[in-house]
C-alpha cells in the first residue's frame, strides 16, 4: 500500500466513553434514549441530529447542539487514550507509508485527541469535517486524500469502525479493514471488508 488512512474515534482513540459522557445531558434533555442512539451509532453528529429530527419528531438545531455539547467534549478530549496497538502501528508505519487521518470530527477536537495520544505530528495529512463540504461517510474525504497523495484507490487502505464509511471506501475501490466496536461486529462487516480485526494489535506493518 502507498497510503494508510485511519479513522480516529474508535480506531486510533478509545473515545466512546468521552463522546457518550459529553452528550449525555443533551440527549437526556431531548428524551433521546440509548436504544435510539444504538441504531444510529454509525452516523456523524450532524447526521444523528438530522435523523432524530426526521424520524423521531425532534426539532433540534445542529449548531445549537454543537454549542451545547462542545465545552464538555473538549474538556474530556484531553484525557483521550489510544486504542490497543494504535501507537505502535502508527510509529512502525511512519516513513514507510503515507499516513492520513480521515475523521468526521471537528478540527479542534481532532487536534486535541491526537495531542493527547502523542500522535499530533505522526501523520502526513489530517482531514476533518472542517476540511470538506460533505463529511464521512460521503466519499469526498477519501477522494481528497487520494488526490493529495496522487494515489489510486488500489494503493490505499482504509482502517475504520463505521459500516457506512467502510461501504463508501469499498465502493471507491479502496482496500478496507474493519475494526470491531461495541456497535459493529464481524458480522456487520461481512462482505464489505478485506479483513476484520478486534483492534490494531492484530495488524502488522508489513501487511499494510
Amino acid at each position: 500500500m502507498k497510503v494508510v488512512i485511519f479513522d480516529m474515534d474508535g480506531v486510533l482513540a478509545d473515545t466512546q466513553e468521552i463522546l457518550t459522557e459529553a452528550r449525555k445531558d443533551f440527549y437526556a434533555k431531548h428524551q433521546i434514549t440509548p436504544a435510539i442512539l444504538k441504531g444510529i451509532y454509525h452516523l456523524n453528529f450532524k447526521e444523528k441530529i438530522e435523523h432524530l429530527n426526521t424520524h423521531h419528531g425532534k426539532e433540534i438545531d445542529f449548531e445549537e447542539a454543537v454549542a451545547a455539547t462542545r465545552p464538555k467534549l473538549m474538556q474530556l478530549a484531553v484525557h483521550a487514550r489510544p486504542k490497543p496497538g494504535a501507537i505502535e502501528l502508527v510509529h512502525a508505519l511512519k516513513g514507510k507509508r503515507k499516513l492520513a487521518v480521515a475523521t468526521s470530527a471537528g478540527k479542534h477536537y481532532c487536534e486535541t485527541v491526537l495531542n493527547a495520544l502523542g500522535l499530533a505530528d505522526a501523520f502526513d495529512l489530517i482531514m476533518t469535517s472542517h476540511d470538506v463540504e460533505h463529511p464521512k461517510p460521503h466519499p469526498e474525504i477519501f477522494q481528497r486524500i487520494m488526490q493529495h497523495f496522487q494515489a489510486t484507490p488500489e494503493e490505499c487502505v482504509v482502517i475504520d469502525d463505521g459500516v457506512g464509511c467502510i461501504k463508501t471506501a469499498r465502493q471507491l475501490g479502496m482496500h478496507v479493514i474493519g475494526v470491531q466496536c461495541a456497535f459493529a461486529t464481524a458480522a456487520d462487516f461481512a462482505g464489505i471488508t478485506n479483513r476484520v480485526v478486534k483492534d490494531l494489535t492484530e495488524l502488522r506493518p508489513e501487511e499494510l
